[in-house]
């Protein structure tokens, strides 16, 4: 049995609803399969899907938005992620008055923002110095005092006695026998913590030896950690005048003060020391100076927020190519981030896409409101962390966010038809 098409045709409209179902050839033979062929060879067409001028291929577009979700969840984990401590952890302690208080250390917390304090130092650390007298430098070495050849002096120090021997050349000057003995303190320094050197002044043709302790501090109530005395028959200690102590050791005296708490009393036999919260500061003056906390990484911090938000306008931008429920999802997550986003520095277009202010951004990460907004959107909560999840929604199931609801319904509809003009083929191969 043969069939006209144009019967046929007429016929699948009034049972099954398909309009406009048309074959290549003049007749249609029984047989399901070759009736299928017919229907899915239809000019436009693929199997089980319209891809007529009417009803788009979302397949493209479902691959462009995933892309784009898969840039936008590497630029957040790059933020909060293995990057989190490198531009929002480390901060900077700033010190307002340098030449008082010179900070050496940066503070680098991950959870906790360093809290501003000041020091007030009342008392530097210092070194004991005994220094001698000014000798004429090109005096006679024994006419001053020292003995030709050998010389002795010994240096008491932490319970210890160590003898210093030097020799004084017969035509030396009183400088170079003063350099002699400096020479002889020095080789032994490592044992006794005391350091010589002999300065000059050559306007009024004079040289005079200082000994010094190499670290500053005492554990001595007078604050005397060296003392020096003649030995061997000489008077070389006595004539230079390093006997003496001019300056005792004194440990240095300060106090951290955070917020309204009076710090306690500290000592330190250093001028270096720890100022708690991972700083580390020189006392130089006595005092009192304010520490500040400022994000030592503000540029970086506004480079990681500006591919933030390129990374979203690109999402944006895909989304609303598509016509889907994707860019009413970015939209509805900036509105009500809106107050959020304004204060570092980010304000919504009229089209939905993103623009950053530098200068309000800089000044939002240097008072770490940027870390907040950062740590904020942690566990899926503020405007990064909805802005995720959306993004990990769109790469499981991208084909979603693609069609709006009647994109999506006339999709369904072609599909419905298909399956109805397979049924109908299916049947005419029975009775016939």
């Amino acid at each position: 049995m043969v069939i006209n098409a144009s019967q046929y045709v007429n016929g699948a409209n009034g049972v099954n609803g398909v309009n406009g179902i048309n074959h290549n050839t003049s007749y249609w033979r029984t047989g399901g399969s070759s009736f299928a062929q017919g229907v899915f060879n239809r000019p436009g067409t693929q199997f089980g899907r319209n891809n007529s001028p009417s009803t788009p291929d979302f397949r493209e577009e479902a691959s462009t938005i995933r892309r784009r979700a898969d840039e936008m969840r590497e630029v957040l984990g790059e933020m909060r992620g293995r990057n989190a401590t490198t531009l929002f952890s480390t901060m900077q302690a700033v010190s307002a008055n340098t030449d008082r208080l010179l900070i050496e250390s940066t503070s680098t917390l991950a959870s906790v923002r360093p809290q501003n304090f000041s020091v007030e130092v009342t008392q530097l650390a210092t070194e004991q110095r005994n220094e001698g007298v000014a000798m004429q430098s090109d005096e006679s070495a024994w006419d001053v005092g020292f003995l030709e050849g050998e010389n002795q002096i010994v240096i008491e120090s932490g319970g210890r006695s160590f003898n210093i021997t030097f020799d004084v050349a017969e035509n030396a000057t009183a400088r170079q026998a003063q350099e002699s003995m400096a020479a002889a303190i020095n080789a032994q320094t490592g044992m006794t913590g005391v350091a010589a050197s002999v300065s000059v002044n050559q306007a009024e043709n004079t040289s005079t030896i200082t000994l010094q302790t190499t670290e500053t501090g005492t554990e001595t109530q007078d604050g005397v950690n060296f003392t020096v005395r003649d030995s061997g028959g000489g008077i070389a200690a006595a004539i230079t005048g390093v006997d003496e102590t001019t300056q005792n050791a004194q440990n240095a005296v300060y106090r951290v003060h955070r917020g309204n708490v009076t710090g306690f009393e500290r000592t330190s036999a250093s001028n270096e020391v720890d100022l708690g919260q991972g700083v580390t500061g020189t006392l130089r003056e006595t005092g009192t100076t304010a520490v500040t906390f400022a994000a030592s990484n503000t540029s970086a911090q506004v480079d990681a927020m500006r591919d933030a938000v390129s990374a979203f306008n690109n999402l944006m931008t895909a989304a609303r190519a598509t016509g889907g429920r994707l860019e009413e999802s970015l939209h509805t997550v900036a509105i009500t981030s809106e107050s959020a986003l304004a204060r570092v520095g980010i304000t919504i277009n009229q089209n939905g896409s993103l623009a950053i202010n530098e200068e309000r951004m800089t000044a939002a990460a240097e008072s770490g409101a940027l870390e907040r907004f950062v740590s904020d959107g942690a566990n899926g909560v503020g405007f990064l962390g909805r802005l995720e999840n959306i993004s990990r929604s769109v790469q499981q199931n991208p084909l979603a966010y693609t069609q709006n609801r009647d994109n999506f319904q006339n999709n369904f509809q072609w599909n419905a038809q298909i399956h109805s003009a397979m049924n109908l083929g299916m049947l005419f191969d029975t009775f016939m």
